[in-house]
């Protein structure tokens, strides 16, 4: 399953595409320390280095930072702007290249140093501005930023939106309709308004943009309760505004057993992250989505949910649990139907909570071990199923038996990259042991 790179906490995700663009001119040199690059291409070891920039306007204002982020980077087209790189942690040699790609079409190159450049863009657009690092000896590392280039003179203000009026409806676990149509009734920007969604709630978006006149149904969220669901309002000078409004997305926890799902409440801590700090998780299999499943084999059982919004750059993320320390009391054989386990002795080996990676901002794993995880309530039942003939070539009579496995787990100190988090939640799931060849022994995969 693809994991995120860098697990460093940031306090904001970049939330609209596209990016900087046309270096000026370049000069001076200063080091500092920010985000973890990204692996590029070229063969041999990471280099490890890190990157920030700083950009202002001319008379000095800070634009955009990404140590400390307070909103997407939005420059305006025509107008000069200061960038400075900072590098850390490169070995001796190191170059820096600016890779420009216009999302519309067509990509540069251009050298640049650690220091302080002038960039402009000619037109509004969407971008996407690369730094890459190259070193003898070396892979090549890059890191990515995200901007909207509005027009040369904008209008568009946040004042003009109504934020109060962004619903989300349940229509079942872990399915919502959203609806911005009378979020941009008295927008003053330029029309046509293009929307896209962070409905989790944790500021990163979800969604493309489209048409803020169009409701989205079907909406597949696996973090529920109050969340501070996120609307980006895009108008047609580019330029972007974020709103959010608190809403409670609806949910109840299935019952156990005979369900397939796993609910957990993440945190609080101190640390300011809406993906991880106060969540409440819930994933559930549906007809829009069937993120949770499970292995069993040899005495180890694993139930996973993986959720990806397919966003650029999203990866897999949600809960792992892997549980050690079950016994067959009777050797399973679904042949024979013959087969029970003893979860008495069983425990949590291992157990992670993991954050998506979207734009600009690393995905966050929070590792769980056995001495600070507990299980409880646990219970298995094996239970005896027909099935389905063996594929064509493949040995077997197709019968099945279905191992279910539920309870209760607590961990105090998930570890991240900084910091500790407390979840606590339950789990059901099944995963089907069955008599064709090979499938009997059932696998568990690495997925820690």
């Amino acid at each position: 399953m693809k994991r995120g790179v860098h697990l460093k906490s940031i306090k904001m995700r970049l939330i609209c595409l596209g990016s900087l663009v046309l270096l000026v001119a370049c000069s001076g040199s200063k080091d500092s320390s920010g985000p973890g690059a990204s692996s590029g291409a070229q063969n041999g070891p990471p280099m490890s280095g890190t990157v920030n920039i700083n950009i202002t306007d001319t008379t000095g204002k800070l634009v955009y930072s990404d140590t400390s982020p307070t909103g997407p980077l939005q420059i305006r087209a025509t107008q000069t702007y200061i960038l400075k790189l900072s590098t850390k942690n490169y070995p001796a040699g190191t170059s820096f290249q600016l890779q420009i790609t216009n999302l519309s079409g067509g990509t540069s190159s251009i050298p640049i140093v650690a220091g302080v450049s002038n960039i402009s863009v000619p037109t509004q657009g969407d971008y996407v501005f690369n730094i890459i690092a190259s070193a003898s000896g070396f892979a090549d590392e890059n890191q990515s930023y995200s901007a909207a280039v509005t027009c040369s003179s904008p209008t568009f203000t946040a004042t003009s939106l109504a934020p109060q009026n962004i619903f989300v409806g349940a229509t079942a676990n872990n399915t919502f309709s959203l609806d911005a149509t009378k979020v941009v009734t008295g927008a003053n920007g330029l029309a046509p308004y293009s929307c896209a969604w962070d409905f989790t709630g944790v500021g990163i978006l979800d969604t493309n943009f489209g048409d803020c006149s169009q409701v989205l149904s079907q909406v597949y969220s696996d973090l529920v309760d109050i969340r501070v669901v996120g609307l980006a309002v895009k108008d047609a000078c580019n330029t972007t505004i974020t709103v959010s409004s608190s809403t409670s997305v609806t949910y109840v926890e299935p019952s156990m057993p005979g369900k397939q799902f796993i609910f957990a409440h993440v945190g609080p801590i101190s640390v300011i992250d809406r993906r991880y700090d106060d969540v409440t998780y819930l994933a559930t299999n549906n007809a829009i989505k069937a993120p949770v499943n499970s292995q069993y084999s040899a005495g180890t059982f694993v139930v996973f949910s993986q959720l990806n919004f397919g966003m650029p750059n999203s990866v897999d993320h949600g809960i792992d649990i892997r549980i050690k320390g079950l016994t067959e009391s009777i050797a399973l054989n679904p042949a024979t139907g013959a087969g029970a386990i003893n979860v008495a002795s069983a425990y949590i080996d291992k157990l992670q909570f993991s954050t998506d990676q979207a734009s600009d901002k690393a995905a966050v794993a929070l590792i769980g071990v056995p001495s600070a995880c507990t299980l409880s309530s646990q219970n298995v039942t094996v239970t005896p199923m027909a099935g389905a003939p063996c594929a064509p070539g493949v040995s077997g009579t197709g019968k099945i038996l279905s191992v279910e496995m539920w309870g209760h787990f607590s961990c105090t100190n998930l570890t991240g990259a900084t910091h500790t988090v407390p979840i606590t939640g339950d789990f059901d799931s099944s995963y089907n042991v069955v008599d064709c060849n090979a499938q009997s022994g059932g696998i568990v995969p690495p997925i820690f």
